[in-house]
């Protein structure tokens, strides 16, 4: 499975993700409380999705790829999770 996007769709994801190195976020480590024991699922997991994908090379499967993404959008979906609760908690 090859991701071949126009210029213009890689240019907004870049940007994107460029944005985000200038937000105030919280980072998470596999020392964070609130949610240590799924953090250490999904930091698992995601090493096996990265050998998997590493021995499977070129003939990766698309599924597989698609899987690899478990961890970014867990670490975005907990530093929005953590950025709201501490402004919560602050109030």
């Amino acid at each position: 499975m090859h991701f071949d996007l126009p210029a213009a769709d890689n240019a907004l994801i870049r940007i994107f993700f460029a944005a985000f190195l200038l937000a105030p976020v919280k980072y998470i480590t596999h020392h964070a409380r609130p949610f240590h024991r799924l953090t250490m699922v999904v930091l698992g997991l995601f090493a096996v999705v990265l050998f998997l994908l590493g021995t499977t090379r070129p003939d990766t499967s698309g599924r597989l790829l698609w899987l690899s993404l478990i961890r970014p959008i867990y670490y975005l979906g907990m530093l929005v999770y953590l950025h709201f609760a501490a402004s919560h908690d602050s109030r």
